[in-house]
């Protein structure tokens, strides 16, 4: 009898697609990487802490166990950073014959911009700027100090990015302003906290000529207290509602002063590298990276116990999704075509340093035209909560269509959005700058985000696997292709 193979021959091609897209990526080993970085010993992963250097050796020792080369000086490509841990007592704040005191009324962000600005102050309400809702219509911040808000009104029509510093901060200077007087409204829920921190502000604000404060209420009382019947109380309550920007001048002026006593810390990025099979492709690069720090501990509470930042989704995910994706391409029978960086990236949460630290000074003779393409995974772990955002793929004229197909080959529900205010908020911003095609993986923001809440037994594992899935077929497309991707400017 005459046996029919083409049915064979068919079942035999999908089963290969199938798993191929279905990567050894394993899930208890991602699991294990993000309770490691997540625990309580590495107390939140801050760039050049005790913590921060737990973290670089646990992830160095993955490395060191796979089949790649480490650049740098052993896998470490080290660098200093300006710590602004201490506000130096030359910082002051008059205006008229009220001064306030640093520390008890006031305190700069450790990411303010070191100067003076003697200004008027303008108050914008939460300082939202949105195609319903506009703070900043009908005043002047030009040059000013505008005083903001910190949360958001309590309607749901404003989306939980509009509470967030980074995202206030951008809109005051894209209004012009040069001072910020953050302030908190009079919830119950809202701590009045003045404790400086690097909040949340990463798009290189310390290098914009910027004021970035928390001020108390009884600051923001005696500044309004020129306006009839004004006071946060009452401003709270006017504001809350959302429905209409409750916006004015102070006509008052602001004279302040913001300084620091110095302090060098040390970063490192780590960096894995496999060299790609092809003589003609090998001296080109993919770049795979992720950030592995956090913020640290925040101050001691009541109780003595120190609250720890755990940073789970931000961005231990992201770092075990590297890991585990490193290993991956390591103990591949035949590697691909191009080579590929793996990079652990270091200060991202102090406004992207380590990325702009590795491009400023590439390790090992290492060319950023060799840079062929950058895929950063930051925030990867919240799939039930935000979906599968995939941003900048655009930044090259075949990126979109092929993360479609990839997303579609791992049955992946994929966003693929052209532009947000989040792109500029992680490490591909920089290789973007650069001119080199981007791809950013991204659950979302919950409210866990940047929160000490943000821990290891919230990470959705089974969707990262499968979030990587995608990653893996986009990297081996990348490192195999016949012509690499063109840049595109994102518009």
């Amino acid at each position: 009898m005459k046996r029919n193979f083409f049915p064979t021959i068919i079942f035999f091609i999908f089963f290969v697609g199938i798993l191929k897209a279905q990567t050894p990526v394993s899930i208890s080993d991602l699991k294990k990487h993000v309770y490691v970085l997540a625990s309580d010993s590495l107390e939140g992963r801050r760039a050049g802490s005790r913590g921060g250097e737990k973290a670089t050796n646990y992830i160095l020792s993955e490395f060191e166990g796979m089949k790649l080369q480490l650049k740098g000086e052993n896998g470490l490509d080290c660098f200093s950073i300006e710590s602004k841990k201490k506000p130096s007592q030359s910082s002051f704040f008059v205006s008229g014959n009220y001064h306030a005191r640093l520390g008890n009324d006031y305190m700069p962000f450790l990411n303010s911009y070191c100067g003076s600005l003697s200004s008027g102050v303008v108050f914008v309400g939460y300082g939202i700027q949105e195609e319903f809702y506009n703070d900043y219509e009908k005043v002047d911040v030009n040059g000013k100090w505008v005083m903001i808000f910190r949360g958001k009104p309590k309607s749901d029509k404003f989306p939980l990015e509009t509470s967030k510093y980074d995202y206030k901060i951008r809109k005051a200077l894209e209004n012009g302003a040069f001072g910020i007087l953050f302030v908190a409204p009079d919830y119950s829920d809202q701590q009045e906290d003045i404790d400086n921190s690097w909040a949340d502000a990463r798009l290189h604000y310390s290098q914009k000529e910027v004021l970035l404060l928390k001020i108390k209420r009884a600051v923001a009382d005696s500044l309004l207290s020129g306006q009839a019947f004004l006071n946060v109380e009452k401003l709270t309550a006017i504001c809350e509602k959302g429905e209409t920007p409750c916006s004015f001048d102070l006509e008052i002026n602001l004279d302040a002063t913001v300084s620091f006593d110095d302090n060098d810390l040390q970063a490192c990025n780590i960096i894995g590298f496999l060299e790609g099979s092809d003589s003609r492709f090998k001296n080109e690069i993919i770049v795979l990276g992720a950030h592995r720090d956090h913020l640290g501990i925040a101050k001691k509470g009541v109780d003595k116990q120190a609250d720890i930042f755990h940073g789970a989704d931000d961005n231990a995910s992201g770092t075990a999704g590297l890991i585990e994706l490193a290993k991956v391409f390591s103990n591949l029978p035949e590697r691909p075509k191009r080579s590929i960086l793996f990079i652990s990236f270091d200060a991202e949460e102090m406004g992207l340093i380590g990325s702009m630290e590795f491009l400023k000074n590439l390790p090992d003779g290492l060319q950023s035209s060799q840079i062929k393409a950058m895929i950063n995974l930051d925030m990867i772990g919240r799939y039930q909560t935000g979906g599968l955002e995939i941003i900048g793929s655009n930044s090259s004229k075949e990126g979109t269509e092929l993360v479609k197909k990839y997303a579609k080959k791992t049955s992946m529900n994929a966003k693929i959005i052209s532009h947000s205010d989040f792109f500029y908020a992680s490490d591909h911003a920089n290789f973007y700058l650069k001119e080199i095609p981007v791809f950013f993986f991204f659950t979302g923001i919950h409210d866990d985000y940047h929160q000490i809440t943000d821990t290891a037994e919230k990470i959705d594992y089974d969707d990262m696997k499968k979030i990587l899935d995608v990653v893996y077929l986009l990297t081996d497309d990348l490192a195999n292709r016949k012509k690499n991707l063109q840049f595109k400017r994102i518009n």
